[in-house]
């Protein structure tokens, strides 16, 4: 029994430390869900102060979130398009096969655009449309449709640049959980609008928010009507409008409180993102030389069909500078596709904490929570280098590898040992009953 019994406990041990091995290789941290209602004191914080910023009517732009996600499948205002000068782009309808009379146009506050359809095309059940703007003038767009189906219209959908060139900066803005508290009085709203204010005076390309949007489920800001916590859907689109502000595009991606399920908040998160910000969890856009790759991950994860999809889209860029964007290595899915593409840069959130770790193979970025005032300024100098904050990493020649052997190094490590040992304690045993 007592050889039986330890060579079960070595078999424990072998396999605690497989598994925490290979978690420590990516350095991807992931914590149990907050539990709102034990870390939260009831408090009695009105859903308007310190100031007005709830009141849609009092904010041009605020109502415009209200749109819900509809019939333009992408561009859309969570996965839009930068393009330059004489660009075409395709944009992606969710319409029947009898739809006519298509239309599509951008506007902003001060122009209007035509968009000129060169090719269509009607398959898999969605429309395809190749199309290029009537008139080459730099600015952020909203998207207007108009077919016979009927109308939509997605805000901050299409960039429009001069040229894209090196170097290009982008922003990393995670964990916002609007709206919140800091300690016990300062609304982070306020902090908010300090940093978005200092962000606006950057050149900025594009913005990548990777999770935690919202705060979700609390008792930190109540509705005023009904002494209950705020929604949900009032969460994200408070959020929306807060960083439209930066009149930016913004490549967003869902965390955990975004799919949060409570019976603290009156409707159902998940569908309140679906609404507003579409039903792909995953999304993909290259910049020059770099492509970015991003999935939103909550407790579950990604389903099966849809991280093939995504691992498929990886295969496809493995071949330029691979920027991975997630929020947290639920399910263990942004290790599994370490593993096996080459990812130089892993960019995530979660943990609320700045920290930087080159690997052999990946440099891991967590850019902290902006509800604390922190977020991180990526510079990317060429096709190769990258900086983040002040250090520069280079990944010339890009990595030709198989991440694979990382892994499996690791498990033959610990297996070498154990083979060692269970025989001479089989031997011992052996001694100890003859």
């Amino acid at each position: 029994m007592k050889r039986k019994a330890g060579i079960a406990f070595l078999l424990m041990l072998f396999v605690v430390q497989v598994v925490f091995s290979n978690y420590q290789i990516t350095d991807v941290l992931s914590v149990d869900q907050d539990q709102f209602e034990d870390n939260y004191v009831i408090r009695s914080y009105d859903a308007t102060s310190p100031y007005d910023f709830f009141n849609e009517s009092k904010h041009p732009r605020y109502p415009l979130v209200n749109r819900p996600f509809g019939m333009i499948h992408y561009p859309n205002k969570a996965n839009p398009v930068i393009i330059s000068y004489g660009e075409n782009f395709t944009i992606i309808v969710n319409a029947s096969s009898a739809t006519s009379d298509w239309e599509f146009i951008l506007t902003n506050e001060s122009i209007t655009i035509d968009l000129d359809i060169i090719n269509s095309e009607f398959k898999e059940d969605f429309w395809h449309f190749s199309v290029e703007p009537s008139l080459q003038i730099e600015g952020l767009y909203d998207m207007q449709l108009n077919c016979s189906s009927g109308e939509d219209y997605q805000t901050h959908a299409v960039n429009i640049v001069e040229e894209k060139e090196y170097p290009f900066t982008f922003l990393q803005v995670s964990d916002m959980h609007f709206p919140t508290y800091l300690g016990t009085n300062v609304n982070s709203t306020e902090v908010f609008f300090e940093e978005l204010e200092t962000i606006k005076t950057l050149d900025i390309d594009f913005v990548l928010c990777p999770g935690d949007l919202q705060q979700g489920p609390q008792w930190l800001f109540l509705n005023p009507e009904d002494g209950r916590p705020m929604s949900g859907e009032s969460q994200l689109k408070l959020g929306l409008w807060a960083l439209d502000l930066l009149n930016l595009p913004i490549y967003y991606i869902h965390g955990n409180h975004e799919f949060s399920q409570s019976t603290l908040v009156p409707d159902n998160l998940e569908d309140v993102w679906y609404k507003y910000l579409g039903p792909t969890r995953y999304q993909n856009f290259t910049y020059l030389d770099w492509s970015f790759l991003g999935f939103g991950s909550s407790f579950e994860g990604l389903t099966q069909k849809e991280i093939d999809s995504f691992k498929s889209i990886v295969k496809e860029e493995c071949n330029k500078a691979n920027v991975l964007y997630y929020h947290s290595d639920f399910a263990y899915q942004a290790t599994s596709i370490i593993s096996q593409f080459p990812i130089e840069i892993a960019l995530f959130g979660h943990t609320h904490q700045p920290n930087t770790n080159p690997t052999d193979y990946t440099v891991y970025h967590d850019a902290g929570a902006f509800f604390q005032g922190e977020y991180s300024i990526l510079s990317v100098i060429d096709a190769t280098t990258i900086e983040i904050g002040s250090q520069t990493f280079n990944f010339s020649p890009l990595k030709q590898y198989t991440p694979d052997e990382t892994t499996s190094y690791s498990f033959f490590v610990t297996l070498i040992p154990v083979l060692f040992i269970i025989p001479i304690l089989t031997r011992k045993a052996k001694r100890k009953s003859s």
